[in-house]
């Protein structure tokens, strides 16, 4: 199924959005949303797909929705009798609409757009595996069970990967094929990971690990968030957060 870019033409958002299309070369029919009113049967289809609420699906900003007094009135409307309302009038839905195969985007995000657009069609590439480099990959197999709860996926004698797509490589077998000096605690990127109760992790941290050595202990950010940062044991930088 070609993907459908049903618009306004006047209206700004929808100019964007098709110069997105375009320079992301994404192909398109285009579809005029009030030449071509959307049926009642497609609207139903749309809705069901999108996995958003209908209320979504209304142009609230647009001057037939305020002349209506749609924002009063939908509340006591079943959901039959607000997707027969939007199929009257292409102004009252909201612009421009993507429908593709098993997609249908309401409105533009640029970052929605390119998470079910761009990326979709393989236009861009996606981050699969981190890797750090231990001195004993057993030890470091051990600490990372041990604290986050990891296991191991995938053993290839000297490259270990891990649960949440961690990766542990032997620092001899990475060194020799670098040709470079592995330098430790060099504090040029961490491991981030969120724990709701980070009180406890430090607690455990603690007690699991007594000898670790800290970047800061558990503290709380001006804008609220408590972290806790301390090194792996060799030297990788790892900071625990309440999620943001």
């Amino acid at each position: 199924m070609k993907t459908a870019f049903i618009c306004y033409p006047k209206c700004s958002t929808c100019k964007k959005a098709r110069n997105w299309l375009d320079e992301n070369n994404i192909s398109y029919t285009e579809r005029h949303i009030v030449e071509d009113n959307p049926s009642y049967n497609e609207l139903r289809e749309w809705y069901s797909t999108s996995g958003l609420p209908l209320k979504k699906f209304f142009n609230s900003s647009g001057l037939l929705y305020k002349e209506m007094k749609l924002k009063d009135k939908l509340p006591s409307m079943s959901e039959e009798e607000q997707l027969r309302l939007l199929a009257t009038n292409g102004m009252l839905i909201k612009r421009p609409l993507i429908v593709g195969d098993n997609t249908v985007l309401v409105g533009f995000k640029e970052a929605e757009w390119i998470e079910k657009l761009k990326y979709k069609r393989g236009t861009t590439m996606k981050l699969k595996n981190v890797l750090i480099v231990v001195k004993d990959i057993e030890k470091s197999k051990q600490f990372y069970h041990d604290v986050f709860g990891l296991d191991v996926v995938l053993d290839n004698d000297g490259n270990m990967i891990l649960t949440e797509g961690l990766v542990l490589q032997d620092e001899k077998i990475w060194k020799e094929f670098l040709q470079k000096d592995i330098v430790p605690q060099n504090n040029s990127c961490e491991l981030y990971f969120e724990e709701p109760n980070v009180e406890a992790f430090a607690q455990r941290l603690e007690e699991l690990y007594p000898s670790i050595q800290y970047v800061n202990r558990l503290m709380t950010h001006s804008w609220g968030q408590k972290v806790i940062r301390f090194y792996d044991l060799d030297g990788n930088l790892i900071e625990v957060g309440t999620p943001m």
